[in-house]
């Protein structure tokens, strides 16, 4: 009877097919709505400005006088990239790789590009509700 080897042969390819979807991860489908159930919270700081993102809230200050307000429309988490804060003029690009900041020279996980009304900061950053303090390094 071709049976018996009919199913062995059918068990062995569904186990193939499960080793082989072991780790396996959906891709991403796009960016996050931000809204009450996004809870953001980052912080970020380079020479002479600051960021934080507190729920839909994102606050981009300087030494300089600068204190601009937006609200965060979209996160989109990178796999590769970075993950980006989305406001309606600024955006945050959070890299994920040491950075160091300040004169005690501070450590933190991400480098940051902060981009608002044709400006560019670069700095360092973290999740986290407390920015960074000090210049980058």
């Amino acid at each position: 009877m071709k049976t018996p080897a009919l199913v062995t042969t059918i068990a062995a390819l569904g186990l193939a097919a499960c080793a082989s979807n072991q780790g396996y991860q959906q891709p991403y489908e796009g960016p996050i709505q931000a809204g009450p159930m996004l809870d953001s919270r980052y912080a970020a700081a380079g020479t002479n400005w600051r960021l934080t993102i507190e729920g839909q809230s994102m606050v981009l200050t300087s030494d300089a006088g600068l204190r601009a307000t937006d609200t965060l429309l979209t996160f989109t988490p990178g796999h590769t990239e970075g993950d980006t804060y989305q406001g309606e003029r600024m955006t945050v690009v959070a890299t994920r790789g040491q950075c160091t900041i300040g004169e005690a020279g501070e450590t933190y996980p991400h480098r940051v590009t902060v981009t608002f009304d044709g400006q560019t900061f670069r700095g360092c950053g973290q999740n986290s509700i407390v920015p960074p303090t000090g210049r980058s390094g």
